[in-house]
C-alpha cells in the first residue's frame, strides 16, 4: 500500500487487481483514488490496492538511466546532471543522490521507483517516466 500524498502524476505503480499485481502508470489523482493506466486500460484504484515497485537495474534502464564506471567499489547510475551512488555496490540500502548544483542527499531506505521519481523532479525541476 502506499500513501496518497507520495504519489504523482506519471508515477509507475502496481495494482492489486483481483490479486493480480500489474504496473501502470499514474494519469489522475482524486482526493480518495488514484487513476491509472493499466493494460492501455484507465482505472481507479484505493490506496490500499497500490504498491510501489521496487528499483531495480531494469527500472533504471527504463527511466533512461544509465551505468557510469567506478573504480573504488561504488555503483553509479547517471540520469543527465543527476546521479543515483550506491557507495558499497553490494549494500543498496545506503543510497547517495546528487544533482549539479543541488546538495547531496543521503539515503537509507529501500528505494522505489515512485520515489526516485519524485527525488528526481525535486533535484531536478524535470519529471522522467
Amino acid at each position: 500500500m502506499v500513501n496518497i500524498n507520495d504519489i504523482q502524476l506519471g508515477n509507475w505503480i502496481q495494482v492489486d487487481i483481483e490479486g493480480k499485481y500489474l504496473t501502470g502508470k499514474v494519469e489522475r489523482k482524486s482526493v480518495q483514488k488514484i487513476g491509472a493506466m493499466v493494460n492501455k486500460e484507465m482505472g481507479w484504484f484505493f490506496p490500499k490496492d497500490v504498491y510501489p515497485i521496487l528499483l531495480t537495474e531494469d527500472w533504471l534502464n527504463h527511466l533512461g538511466f544509465e551505468e557510469e564506471e567506478s573504480t573504488d567499489g561504488q555503483l553509479i547510475y547517471k540520469h543527465g546532471p543527476f546521479r543515483l551512488v550506491y557507495p558499497d555496490k553490494n549494500d543498496k540500502q545506503q543510497i547517495v543522490l546528487k544533482c549539479h548544483g543541488v546538495h547531496p542527499r543521503k539515503l537509507e531506505e529501500t528505494l522505489y521507483v515512485h520515489k526516485l521519481q519524485s527525488y528526481y523532479h525535486e533535484m531536478t525541476k524535470v519529471s522522467i517516466e
